[in-house]
Formats: structure tokens, sequence, C-alpha cells
């Protein structure tokens, strides 16, 4: 186990010091520099004069409540009854997920421009609409797994809505409170949906601290209220995340029972389709028809290219190094390996700008302005931001898959890199393709981090959309939000080939 645990401390070295030294940093800094008496007190009468932990509240539990009351029933109707299409329900409601939330608050301003489309109820709607598909889909998983034994059992002493909410809904309810849980903490650190709504939330108050007048303690003072509701919502989702087994969910050990609509089977699967026809169809096409702007699409060519050409980089550094630190992790190959596996939470939940205020004030040195100065602090950026993330993925299918394997090798001699190459490469293989699309998304819609960190004179597309929003020609921001969707479907596109063609092989 010596060679294990010689690779396990490098790959954790290696990964405290791109995602966990930003985030130190930046409390230190805090700390050291938001001490001082009128910081405190400035950040009290900001709080007091535009309610920012009352709107930022506001926001994500209207968010939340918003994704409960669209996802759950949809989750319930694509996982328990016998509706037509579900396989092209579930796809239709994953694709919102593939998009940045701030390309929809885009392309529905576009589309409701005669109304209008802001404040606090533009940026809930918004939110709602680009987030309830996670709600649905962990809705679905928890409706599924419900064992139809213990529903049975239940019918024997009530109708069939009193099975529902007496053994249906408690058994699901572990994932369903961990969908409403992660909604409310992604409504909370969203920097793009509330900028572009006007709404006056922390993390638009950060970056305007920032951004004016490069006052790093004010910005660092505001973030702590934030990361303290972050922490505390991170804690009570690993609560939640005791209560599932995740090991199951890949396995399906019964086939669920089916509720039979009769006669409103048609008008269940029309409401539906209609539904994400309101949802995707119209604010894509609103896009669509106004996007007329040509010299947008050639004015949009480097930055389209640093964002597909970084947001690869990132990608692909995000899996190597999420699997790196999964595998020892899971696996008990380090000590303290389930602490640093729960601990993933809580470093996903913090801020964008907490990673991208700490990653400026560790770098942003006059011995390293060769480096600071660069795209790669975006590279940076993105790896210290969905870092964690990926190795939570990584953990929870690591989990589902047994260790026979990896002590077969050991007997037959085999290392640290016979272990992962003939084992947990091969095993892992359609997770990296998954996971690296899914990272490359991120990565392509990152606002909050890279807004701070992308030197002077460079822009990735989601930046440049975002910074000529206000002022641009809607024909203008209409098709560069065009160009960002394209970008970010397409590589999704050819990795739904590739797992297809694998598939049939």
């Amino acid at each position: 186990m010596r060679p294990f645990r010689s690779f396990s401390a490098g790959v954790l070295s290696a990964y405290a010091l791109l995602v966990l030294a930003p985030i130190a940093t930046f409390f230190l800094v805090a700390l050291w520099d938001g001490l001082a008496p009128e910081t405190w007190a400035e950040l009290g009468r900001q709080m007091v004069r535009k309610s920012l932990l009352l709107n930022s509240l506001v926001l994500s539990t209207l968010t939340a409540l918003g994704s409960a009351l669209l996802g759950v029933p949809l989750g319930f109707l694509l996982a328990r009854t016998d509706v037509a299409c579900r396989r092209v329900l579930l796809g239709l409601c994953a694709a919102p997920l593939f998009l940045p939330p701030f390309l929809w608050a885009t392309a529905w301003q576009a589309g409701l421009q005669t109304h209008g489309l802001s404040g606090m109820g533009g940026a809930v709607l918004v939110l709602v609409l680009a987030l309830f598909p996670l709600v649905v889909l962990l809705a679905a998983v928890g409706f599924a797994q419900v064992d139809p034994a213990l529903e049975e059992e239940a019918r024997l002493c009530g109708s069939e809505g009193q099975v529902f909410w007496h053994a249906t809904l408690p058994l699901a309810r572990p994932l369903l409170a961990t969908g409403l849980v992660m909604v409310f903490l992604l409504a909370l650190a969203e920097f793009g949906v509330p900028a572009l709504m006007q709404v006056e939330v922390y993390p638009v108050a950060i970056y305007a601290a920032f951004s004016a007048s490069y006052d790093f303690a004010q910005a660092a003072a505001l973030c702590l209220p934030l990361a303290g509701i972050a922490a505390g919502m991170a804690f009570l989702l690993q609560r939640l995340a005791y209560r599932v087994d995740f090991a199951s969910l890949a396995v399906q050990h019964w086939a669920p029972r089916r509720v039979g609509l009769g006669s409103g089977r048609l008008a269940a699967t029309l409401a539906a389709f209609t539904l994400f026809a309101l949802v995707l169809g119209l604010p894509l096409g609103t896009l669509a028809l106004k996007a007329g702007d040509f010299h947008a699409w050639s004015g949009a060519a480097g930055p389209m290219l640093w964002s597909l050409g970084l947001s690869a980089l990132s990608a692909s550094l995000l899996v190597l190094l999420g699997l790196l630190v999964a595998w020892p992790c899971q696996r008990g190959y380090v000590r303290g390996g389930v602490w640093w596996v729960q601990g993933q939470t809580l470093l996903f939940v913090l801020p964008g700008a907490v990673v991208g205020l700490g990653l400026v004030a560790l770098w942003n040195r006059p011995w390293l302005g060769w480096f600071y100065g660069t795209p790669a602090m975006i590279v940076l950026g993105e790896v210290a931001r969905f870092a964690p993330l990926m190795v939570g993925a990584f953990a929870a299918f690591l989990a589902q898959v047994p260790k026979d394997g990896e002590e077969a090798i050991w007997l037959d001699g085999g290392g640290v890199v016979a272990t992962f190459a003939h084992f947990v490469f091969p095993v892992t293989r359609r997770a990296l393709g998954v996971l690296w699309a899914m990272g490359f998304v991120l990565c392509m819609g990152e606002l909050a981090t890279a807004i701070l960190v992308a030197p002077p004179g460079m822009q990735t597309l989601a930046v440049r959309l975002f910074t000529i929003e206000a002022n641009a020609p809607q024909a203008h921001t209409a098709s560069l939000a065009l160009i960002l969707v394209v970008s970010c479907l397409a590589p999704l596109g050819l990795l739904l080939i590739l797992l297809k063609k694998e598939s049939i092989q």
C-alpha cells in the first residue's frame, strides 16, 4: 500500500495547490483586510440599504420552490406513469442544464422585449426555467427507486393518493430534498442572471465592489455572509446525501410500478411537450430569428476560439484531476479520504467570486506578472471552480464499482500504474466522456470567475456577451448568444453519437 499512499500524497498536494490554495488565500486576506471597523460598518450599511441578504435569500428560496412545483410532478409523471415518449421527454428535460443560466436570461429578454423582463420576478422566472430540470431528474430517479412491495402494502390500507403521500413520497424524499437544496445553492451563487435582471444580490455586489474600485476588503467582506449561508446549506446537503445509497442508483432491482393514465395519457403527453416547447423552443427560436447581425459572427471568432480552446483544456484537466483524487480517496488509499470527498460539497457551493478573488490575491504579484496576465488564469479559475464537482461525481461512480478487480491486479504484482491503466481507466471510460462534456459546458458558460481573472484585452465568449448585453443592438447580442448555444451543444451531440456507436459495438 506504500506506493498507493505516495501516489495519493502527490495527487492531493497538486489538488491543494490548484483548488484549496486560492480559497484559503481568499479567507486569509478577507480576515486580514476585513477586520477594520470601517469595512464592517460599510458592509452593514450596504446590507441595509440594498437588502442584499434579503434579496439573495428570496431569490434562492423562490427559485427552489418554483423548481419543486414544476419538477416534482413532472418527475413522477416521467418515472411512474405510462406517459408516451418517456425517453424523449427525459432528453428534453436535461437540455436546459447544458446551457448557462445567464444565456437563458438573454434569450428570454429577447423573446419578451415588448413586455419587459427584469427585477426579482424576471430573475426567479429565468432561474426556475433553467434549473427545474435538475429537480425533475433527481425526482425521477427517486420515484423509480421506490420498492413496489412497500407500495403494495400501503395500498391495502388506502387509496392511490394515500399511497403516494404516505409511502411513495417519503421514500423518494432524500433525493427530492437533495435536488431542492442544490437548486437553492446554485441560485444563491448565480451572478449572471441577477446582474442582467438588475437585482441586487451578493454576487452582483461583490463584483461591483471589486471591479469599480478594486476594493478587495469590501468585496471580501461581502463574500463572508454568502459563504456562511453556502456552508450551512452544504452541511444540509451532506446530511441528505447520507440517506441516499448512490451505489444502488445505477442498479435497478425492480421495475417501478406504473400508474395508468387511461384516457388522460394523451393529454399528459401533450402537456409535457407543450411545457418543453415553451421552455426550450420559445427562447432558442427567438434567438435564431433575431440573430441577423453577421458582423457579430465575424467579431466573435476570437472569443469563440479562446473559449473552445480554454474550455477543452480545462475540461481535460478537470476529469484527470477529479478521477486521480476521487480514486484513492474513495478506495481508502489515503487517510482521511472520506473527509476529502465529503468536503467537496462545501468547496463546490462556494460562489465563483470567492474563487476569482482568491486567485487574484494569490497570483497578482509583481514577480508573477509573467503568468498572471495570461489566459492560463482562466484555466486555473475554471479548474478551481469545478474540480470539487468532478471529484464528487467520480467518487459516486466508483462507489458502484466493486474493488475485486483492483485486488486481483495487486495479487499479480501490479502497482499504481497497472491498476489505473488496466482497471480504473477502462471502468470509468464512459464516465470520463460524460463528465468531460459536462465540464466543457460548465467552463464555456463560466462567468463569475472568468470575468475577475481574465487578462486585459482578452475575453471568453460568455464574458463578451455579458459585457455588451446592456448597450449592443439586440441582433448583435442574439447572434453572440446563438453562437454560445451552438458551441455548448455541439460537443454534447458528438458525445451522444460516440456513445451510441460504442453501445452498438
